[in-house]
């Protein structure tokens, strides 16, 4: 299959509460199915409880262990260990 693409973006300022803002735009009036970003494990822990819900994939980078969980079925997080 293909697919066009158009891409979205919404800056979250790094800014968990931010990023919150900008999954809810992108998931509820954008209608998005992916989501590539955000950097920062704040924001990806706020931005999982939405794109988990309503079945959107989510390629984010976190340091968070709690990003990846046998209850999160939909994100691909890259955990970056130093």
């Amino acid at each position: 299959k293909k697919y066009d693409v158009e891409i979205v973006s919404y800056d979250d300022q790094y800014i968990a509460d931010e990023a919150v803002n900008a999954v809810n735009r992108l998931v509820f009036e954008d209608n998005v199915k992916f989501i590539f970003g955000t950097i920062g494990s704040a924001g990806v822990l706020g931005m999982q409880t939405v794109t988990e819900e309503n079945e959107v994939l989510l390629l984010a980078n976190s340091y968070s262990t709690e990003s990846v969980s046998p209850d999160n079925h939909l994100p691909f997080v890259l955990r970056l260990q130093m």
